[in-house]
């Protein structure tokens, strides 16, 4: 099974198949003294649920490094989780993949899905009432794991002449 993971304070995860989804979220607003505390507690949340219902894959929400990130600690905190899973992973021996928001959206149908689009398509094709964006997030994420295994292949950029102009031009100063 794969579970889908999208970051934020309030941290977004879905479990299981289309049959017995579950799914929920975790608050990652890390209360404590001490600033790694919030990234102990993914650590255990990720430990608690493998033991709980063992998964096989980890697909989560790359960190996004656009324009809608306008704080340096946003991207730290993104980067910290990203972390923290790859070391949790690694000690479970679950592969993690990472994908960036464009591209899972685009999956869905627009690449610039809104965070309440998101809920409504998770509503309409899955049937699955969520409460709040970072879970449908962790479900599109979970049912992106589940398209890929079953042999979807992202696409290859196009080809065109005029990248291939480019890639001569690159070529000839290096000559």
């Amino acid at each position: 099974m794969i579970l889908g993971l999208d970051f934020a304070t309030s941290t977004g995860w879905a479990h299981g198949d289309a049959n017995d989804p579950w799914f929920g979220t975790w608050d990652m607003s890390g209360g404590g003294s001490h600033p790694g505390r919030r990234f102990s507690e993914l650590r255990r949340n990720l430990v608690e649920l493998y033991r709980a219902r063992p998964f096989d894959r980890v697909v989560a929400e790359d960190a996004s490094f656009g324009a809608n990130v306008k704080h340096l600690a946003t991207m730290a905190f993104h980067n910290c989780m990203k972390g923290t899973v790859l070391l949790t992973c690694c000690d479970l021996g679950v592969p993690v993949t990472m994908v960036v928001p464009t591209k899972w959206k685009a999956w869905m149908g627009s690449g610039r899905m809104k965070k309440a689009e998101t809920m409504r398509a998770v509503e309409t094709l899955w049937g699955v009432t969520v409460r709040d964006d970072n879970q449908a997030d962790a479900i599109c994420l979970m049912k992106y794991g589940e398209w890929l295994r079953q042999g979807g292949r992202e696409k290859e950029p196009a080809k065109t002449k005029r990248a291939a102009k480019r890639r001569a031009k690159a070529t000839n100063l290096f000559k």
